[in-house]
Formats: structure tokens, sequence, C-alpha cells
């Protein structure tokens, strides 16, 4: 399983090394450099942009071939990034968040389905 990767900030970071501890490949992308260079170091590889990596816009496009995804917003800040217990609210698929379940609880404490693609974001009700 390849996971794509947008936002190394000060919550990304952390969350992405988590999931390279855990074993996983990573396919990340920021809007600065420095951060994507610090992943790629830790064997992520660069995407070239959000395009690149995944993004709300392409899902239904990547369902008629045959590439399932979620979008995954998270809460807790630093420190939960940090030591992987972050609240996260995903949007997909019941048979795709089931099957990467794993995966997410790696950089957080929870992980609840909230519906649909776009259903995951903060401001939509979860």
């Amino acid at each position: 399983m390849t996971i794509g990767f947008i936002g190394l900030g000060i919550m990304g970071k952390p969350m992405a090394r988590n999931l390279l501890k855990a074993g996983y490949r990573l396919v990340v992308y920021d809007i600065l450099p420095g951060p994507i260079r610090e992943v790629v170091q830790a064997w992520a590889a660069e995407g070239a942009s959000p395009a690149d990596v995944a993004s709300r816009e392409i899902a239904a496009d990547l369902a008629g071939k045959g590439v399932e995804m979620l979008d995954v917003p998270v809460s807790g800040g630093e420190p939960k990034a940090i030591d992987g217990t972050l609240a996260i609210m995903a949007g997909g698929k019941t048979e795709v968040f089931e099957r990467v379940k794993d995966v997410l609880l790696k950089m957080g404490a929870s992980a609840v389905l909230c519906g649909d693609i776009g259903a995951g974001w903060p401001a939509a009700p979860c």
C-alpha cells in the first residue's frame, strides 16, 4: 500500500514519520521544500504537486480507475501528532475506511468515519 500525504507542517511531519516507522510507503507533498527533504531522507517518495499525491476533486476519476481514497483531517496539535494520539475524522467509503483503519491508528488514538468524501473535513458534521 502506498499512502499519499499532503502537508508536512507542525503536525504533518510527525504524522508522516509515524507512518514511515510503522513500515508504510509514502508519497509526500508540501508547499515548502524543506519539510519534503526531511521526510524524503526518512525514505518517503516526493510528489511534484498535490494532484501527484491525491486531491478531493479527483476522487470520482480515481474510483473509475480502481483507486480508492479517503479525506482524513486530524485534530490534536503537535504533541498528539508526535506521540500518535490524534483524533481522526475520515470521509469516504466504509470498506476503504475499514481497510486502512489500522494505518490511521498509527497516527491517532481514535479514527471515525463521518460519511462520504468531504465529510471528514472540520466544516462538515461528524
